[in-house]
């Protein structure tokens, strides 16, 4: 993957994907499988030294990419309990492991 092609990516996620995510009407699964990937993907990524001086130029933080998403989705008043059981186990599919950070985030939305 080209430097090019990280930037566009990276750019897609936090110019598209997150507003998109506190605003958004309905969440199919399906659409919601992706942004978790994306963001779980990106995390993972951002790890690496190449696209952390790629993020530090666009003044990103990359590998928080999921934790972004989630405090995105959270602020999406539309947002509700049954979409919450499916964040948390897309969030164990892409993740491949319970993150109790997260999974106590969504539970203190829920209440």
């Amino acid at each position: 993957m080209s430097t090019s092609d990280l930037c566009d990516r990276i750019c897609h996620f936090f110019y598209k994907v997150l507003p998109e995510a506190e605003l958004r009407k309905c969440f199919s699964k399906e659409k919601l499988s992706l942004v978790v990937k994306e963001s779980v993907n990106l995390s993972k990524l951002g790890e690496l030294t190449e696209i952390q001086e790629i993020s530090t130029l666009q003044d990103h933080e990359v590998s928080q990419s999921t934790r972004f998403l989630i405090l995105a989705l959270l602020d999406n008043i539309r947002f509700g309990s049954k979409e919450s059981d499916v964040l948390k186990n897309l969030l164990f599919k892409h993740l491949g492991y319970h993150d109790l950070e997260y999974e106590s985030c969504i539970e203190q939305r829920r209440q």
